[in-house]
């Protein structure tokens, strides 16, 4: 219904009809997206005013000139809180911004990664709900893995979901992204005159890759949905989390609505923070399932598509994200009044991983992510071997963007 009445708000105002055109699908491979994009846009052909897809697939082809630059649209408002949702600040490179996102699109929203933690095991423990520590700025990694470690029970010799013994937590290895990002860990950023920049890996990133470790080098404490659970019938750790063994599922936001049968309360946090001098929450978004949206250069009245890409997304902030926020989230989601507002903060610290997004910084993230998940730091030959070529791609996507101008 509330989709119904944005669109029907959107047509009524400015005259038009959304027409959605769902090729190639929200699952196409890059060479799907960039056969048809590019081969439209390069063919002169305005039937797209917007394009929207997949992050880490629309992004990249920013260097093939199609993109209109949207940093300066006109009749967007990017102070608007309808646009303010981690994305913009984070995706401006050297003035330029190639594609939006804003509260018409809930993936910025159901794409961003929490923690969900079993509260009938953390009774049955006596262990006190995090909600507070979040509050107080004192839910970190160490508080985390001390919640993990004593609650953790079994005696099976082998996995065991949904028997008596009791689990740390059953998530996928994007986590060891999410997670390094909560406490503050990137591979790039964005220096002062716009350009982004490789970071120095420091000791500080050795300790979070130590502290991470702590919990997934024992695979009781740590089961991965893919490599510990190929036995079940189901790769989807919500399913998994739902046999009520486990004290934490880490997924994307979205995941909630499959709780919806849950029997068992659950509650909602935010990643944690390296330490207790962190300045906030980090709450990285998938770098895969977030939509963007572009416009591309065959459009043939930018100025009228910004007016209504802005109206759409003030629309979706009046009639649809508060709506979906509050009725399904903090409702029929998140069941209680604490999770409502843990699912404030995440909602006020999404950030998002430029590098991977560009695909400037996978080469050395993925196996990153592999060995914590294994439960191994043995990194260091990673950093050394990667780091440099961070730079590279980067350098590489600016120069050909800056060729285009």
């Amino acid at each position: 219904d509330a989709v119904y009445d944005r669109n029907r708000a959107i047509s009524e105002r400015f005259n038009l009809t959304l027409d959605y055109m769902g090729r190639p699908g929200l699952w196409a491979t890059e060479a799907e997206y960039k056969g048809l994009i590019t081969n439209t846009v390069l063919a002169g052909d305005s039937t797209f005013d917007i394009i929207t897809g997949q992050s880490n697939i629309v992004l990249p082809l920013a260097t093939e000139n199609i993109y209109l630059d949207l940093a300066d649209a006109k009749y967007i408002d990017y102070s608007k809180p309808y646009w303010k949702d981690g994305y913009h600040d984070n995706a401006t490179i050297n003035g330029h911004l190639y594609s939006v996102s804003g509260d018409y699109a809930l993936t910025t929203l159901t794409e961003t990664n929490v923690i969900l933690f079993h509260a009938g095991l953390f009774n049955d423990y006596d262990i006190e709900y995090p909600y507070q520590l979040v509050r107080d700025g004192k839910w970190t990694l160490d508080e985390f893995y001390k919640i993990v470690k004593a609650g953790t029970n079994v005696n099976s010799t082998e996995y065991n979901p949904g028997g008596s013994d009791i689990y740390g937590i059953v998530t996928h290895n994007q986590f060891m992204g999410a997670l390094m990002a909560g406490a503050g860990e990137k591979f790039l950023a964005v220096d002062d005159a716009g350009y982004p920049r490789a970071l120095e890996i420091t000791d500080r990133f050795y300790d979070v890759a130590q502290k991470i470790t702590n919990i997934t080098a024992d695979k009781n404490q740590y089961v991965d949905r893919i490599v510990q659970t190929l036995k079940t019938p189901s790769t989807d750790s919500t399913t998994e989390f739902m046999m009520g063994t486990f004290l934490f599922n880490a997924e994307t936001l979205g995941h909630i609505y499959k709780l919806r049968s849950f029997e068992d309360n659950f509650g909602v946090l935010p990643m944690p923070k390296y330490d207790e001098a962190q300045e906030s929450y980090i709450s990285m978004m998938a770098t895969w399932g977030v939509l963007l949206t572009t416009v591309p250069k065959t459009n043939t009245d930018p100025e009228r598509t910004g007016t209504i890409l802005d109206y759409l997304a003030y629309q979706s902030y009046i009639s649809l994200m508060e709506p979906y926020y509050d009725a399904f989230l903090t409702q029929k989601g998140a069941r209680n009044e604490d999770s409502a507002n843990m699912l404030s903060i995440i909602r006020d610290t999404r950030d998002v991983n430029l590098g991977y997004l560009f695909s400037w910084s996978n080469s050395m993230e993925e196996p990153i992510r592999e060995k914590l998940m294994r439960g191994s730091t043995e990194i260091a030959s990673i950093v050394a071997k990667y780091q440099s070529k961070v730079q590279t791609a980067i350098d590489k996507t600016m120069d050909k963007i800056e060729e285009n101008e």
